[in-house]
């Protein structure tokens, strides 16, 4: 969480949400909003905090960002122009 602060991400005023981890394991976390420039695009996201966790880019931080992983060349991929996008 220390990394989160020190970049101005902003604590969400809500409980704690339960996170299921890949190896099973429930852990609870503290979201935050941040900002994110990552392949030239600069957007708001949401980061999920926890004891011990890694950093790691989520698909709604891509999403939020108009990328995609290409999944047989392992590069990012615009899927969208740049700029905020409105979802409903």
């Amino acid at each position: 969480m220390d990394v989160v602060e020190k970049i101005g991400g902003l604590k969400l005023p809500v409980k704690p949400v339960n996170l299921e981890l890949g190896n099973g394991k429930i852990v609870g976390a503290e979201l935050y909003a941040i900002g994110i420039v990552l392949k030239g695009r600069e957007g708001g996201t949401r980061a999920a905090c926890f004891r011990e966790a890694k950093p790691v880019i989520g698909v709604r931080t891509l999403e939020d960002l108009g990328l995609k992983p290409n999944p047989i060349t392992g590069e990012l991929e615009e899927q969208r122009p740049p700029g905020v996008a409105y979802f409903y």
